[in-house]
């Protein structure tokens, strides 16, 4: 369906070079041979998602005329096209978005890397918010609760603290806890903590190298659009399939720190890539507090 809209978008586009911009009318639905049901346009991830907008209570909120505001303000309003629009403009969308945030004055572009800074800032971004946010999940999964009943107990003390019940579950996952859980996804998510708990600097030096790659990707291929001309990058649609949601969790790190803490988009980077390396130093952070804000 995606390439079947993504069609359909370049003759809808076509129309409205037409005398006098008038829009094509269709039919809101697509009917394909084979199938029963009409099927609905595709556009755009639904994994693409900045959650702390609505958790914060500021879902609905404009800006003030603070800068680092609506800095962040315009980032999710670049980032938008992720959620419905063609792969050329949401990949074009989506770097602007993160590039204005993490790339800075002082920064020098590299001649062959250009701005590929702010790539790995947001991949040490949600490389550093990614095991409190999978340990969070982990302390509300009913299956691993009634497996211990004492991990359950405790973790119902601390509540809606979730830098706490993510303590707690590196406490209880170092102890090597035997859990049978029929669940794939419950199982998976239990095999990385398990990993990263195991050994924390390797497995999230792993972690960050992908995210790094990932969002590379996102900066080539936007070159290629915008400096190429050309929106028919066989990487073009798998781009936009692994790099929107993370560009959504790292849009979702910047606005939370800003909303809750007033940090910064660039401070709170710059903390992020450290923690990642001392991680495993005696007076480094734990995995649950990389990314405090």
């Amino acid at each position: 369906m995606q390439q079947v809209t993504e069609s359909f978008d370049r003759v809808r586009n076509r129309v409205r070079y037409r005398r006098g911009q008038t829009a094509l009318d269709v039919y809101p639905k697509v009917f394909i041979s084979g199938l029963t049901e009409p099927q609905d346009f595709r556009r755009g991830d639904p994994a693409v998602t900045v959650l702390s907008l609505e958790r914060v209570g500021v879902l609905y909120d404009l800006p003030d005329a603070g800068a680092h505001g609506l800095r962040i303000d315009d980032a999710l309003e670049l980032a938008a096209p992720l959620t419905e629009s063609s792969p050329s403009t949401a990949v074009a969308g989506a770097w602007a978005a993160i590039e204005s945030l993490l790339f800075c004055d002082t920064d020098e572009a590299d001649r062959e890397e250009g701005r590929a800074v702010a790539a790995d800032r947001a991949a040490a971004l949600v490389a550093a918010g990614w095991p409190r946010a999978e340990l969070t999940a982990l302390s509300y999964d009913a299956r691993i609760r009634e497996e211990d009943p004492r991990l359950c107990r405790d973790l119902d003390v601390l509540g809606g603290n979730n830098r706490e019940r993510a303590r707690r579950m590196v406490r209880w996952l170092s102890g090597e806890p035997v859990v049978r859980v029929d669940d794939p996804v419950t199982t998976a998510a239990l095999g990385r903590m398990r990993e990263l708990v195991a050994a924390p600097s390797v497995t999230l030096g792993r972690v960050e190298r992908y995210l790094r790659g990932c969002f590379r990707r996102l900066y080539r291929q936007r070159n290629i659009v915008l400096h190429g001309g050309s929106t028919r990058s066989i990487a073009l649609p798998s781009t936009v399939r692994t790099a929107g949601p993370l560009v959504g969790a790292a849009l979702d790190r910047l606005a939370h720190g800003h909303a809750v803490s007033g940090v910064t988009p660039l401070d709170m980077a710059g903390p992020a890539e450290l923690a990642l390396r001392v991680v495993e130093d005696a007076d480094g952070w734990g995995p649950h507090e990389l990314l405090d804000a």
